[in-house]
C-alpha cells in the first residue's frame, strides 16, 4: 500500500513541478515578434495598394492603424486523487486525475484615421525640408521629385493631378537635379536664424565641364542667380527672387491619386466611365523616364507577387520581380509614416483640383 501511494505521490509531484516551473512568456518573444512584424508589414502594403486601387475608381481612401497588439498566454494543470473504498485499499491504487489547459488570447486594436488626424496625415503637403532631407540621405532625387513635388519655382509637372500637357521642362529639371545629386553637387542644411529656422539648398560648382553645363541649365530653368551657390528653400509656387527655391509639394492623397492612374484597368471600364484614362506611358518614356509603378489586373488570381488585393471581383497586384514598382510602394509607405508622425504639419493644407 505504501509503495502504491509512493508512486502516486511521485506522479503528483512531477505534474505539479512541471506546471509550477513552466514559463512560456520568454519562449514566445522570438516567434510572436517576427510573426506580428510580417503580418503588420504585409497588411500595410495591402492597405496602401487597396487605397490606390480604390482612388482609381473614385473611392474615398480609408486607413486603419494598428495601435496595439497584446498577446496573453496562460497554461494551467490540475491533479486530483481520491482514496478507494476501504475494502479495496490494500489492492487498488488511488484513482488519479490529471488535466491541463493552454490559451492564447491576442488583442489587436485598430484605429481609423479621421477628422483632423486624417487632414494632417493624408491631405497636408509634405514639407520641403523633408523632401530635401530624404535627398540628402541618399534617396534618388528623380524618384522623390517626380512623386512628391508638384512644382519648383513655377516649373510644374501638370496643372492638376493626372492632367496631360507639355511637361518637358519639368522632367528636364528633374533629370538635371538627379545628375547633380549623383555628382555630389547637391546638399541641404538648416540654419538657426531668428525668428525661425531657415532651410538652405546648396548647389556646388562642379569641376567637370558637363556638370558646369548642367548647373547652368538648371539655374536657367529655375531662374536662379548664377552667382550664388546657396538658395533659401521655401514652400510655395513662385520664388521671390533669384536667391530662393520655392517648392510646391504634394500630400499623400495627391501622390496616391497620381500613382493610381498607372494602374492597369480593363479598357471597357474607361469606356463605360467607371474610371479615368491611364497615364500615357509612351509620353513619359519619350522624356527619358519609366512609369513609377506598374500595377497589373486580372480576373484570375496571380502567382508570384509582391503584394496583391482584391477589388470589385478583380485582382490587382505588383509583380515580385518589378523592383521599380516595389521601391515606389515602399517609398509611399515611408512618406505615409513621416506624414502620420507629424512630418506634414509645417505646410498649409491645400485643395488641388483632380481634373474631370
Amino acid at each position: 500500500m505504501m509503495a502504491i501511494w509512493g508512486r502516486a505521490g511521485s506522479t503528483v509531484a512531477i505534474v505539479l513541478l512541471g506546471v509550477g516551473c513552466s514559463s512560456i512568456g520568454p519562449q514566445t518573444i522570438p516567434r510572436d515578434r517576427f510573426d506580428y512584424v510580417e503580418a503588420i508589414r504585409d497588411s500595410a502594403k495591402e492597405q496602401m495598394l487597396l487605397n490606390m486601387v480604390g482612388l482609381r475608381y473614385a473611392e474615398a481612401p480609408l486607413f486603419l492603424r494598428v495601435t496595439s497588439v497584446i498577446s496573453q498566454y496562460s497554461i494551467d494543470g490540475r491533479v486530483s486523487a481520491a482514496a478507494p473504498p476501504y475494502e479495496l485499499q490494500a489492492a487498488a491504487a488511488p484513482p488519479l486525475g490529471v488535466s491541463g489547459g493552454y490559451a492564447d488570447r491576442p488583442t489587436i486594436t485598430y484605429t481609423p484615421m479621421s477628422g483632423a488626424e486624417f487632414t494632417r496625415s493624408v491631405m497636408t503637403p509634405i514639407p520641403p525640408q523633408t523632401i530635401m532631407s530624404l535627398i540628402q540621405a541618399g534617396w534618388r532625387a528623380d524618384l522623390i521629385l517626380r512623386l512628391a513635388v508638384r512644382s519648383i519655382n513655377g516649373v510644374a509637372a501638370a496643372e492638376v493631378v493626372g492632367s496631360l500637357g507639355d511637361q518637358s521642362e519639368y522632367y528636364e529639371m528633374v533629370l538635371l537635379m538627379q545628375k547633380i545629386q549623383a555628382a555630389g553637387g547637391l546638399s541641404f542644411r538648416v540654419e538657426k536664424r531668428a525668428p525661425d529656422d531657415v532651410a538652405i539648398i546648396i548647389i556646388r560648382a562642379a569641376e567637370s565641364q558637363a556638370m558646369k553645363l548642367n548647373r547652368a541649365r538648371l539655374g536657367e530653368i529655375l531662374g536662379l542667380d548664377p552667382g550664388l551657390s546657396e538658395y533659401r528653400l521655401v514652400f510655395g509656387g513662385r520664388a521671390a527672387g533669384g536667391n530662393e527655391i520655392a517648392m510646391l509639394t504634394r500630400s499623400i492623397l495627391e501622390m496616391l491619386l497620381d500613382l493610381a492612374l498607372w494602374i492597369e484597368v480593363p479598357p471597357e471600364h474607361i469606356t463605360a466611365g467607371r474610371t479615368r484614362p491611364s497615364h500615357d506611358a509612351e509620353a513619359i518614356e519619350d522624356l527619358g523616364f519609366k512609369p513609377m509603378i506598374h500595377v497589373h489586373s486580372s480576373m484570375e488570381k496571380p502567382g508570384d507577387v509582391f503584394v496583391m488585393v482584391r477589388y470589385d471581383g478583380m485582382w490587382f497586384w505588383i509583380d515580385n520581380e518589378d523592383f521599380r514598382s516595389k521601391r515606389t510602394l515602399g517609398f509611399m509607405q515611408l512618406m505615409f509614416s513621416l506624414a502620420e508622425s507629424g512630418g506634414g504639419q509645417k505646410a498649409p493644407v491645400v485643395t488641388v483640383q483632380a481634373g474631370g
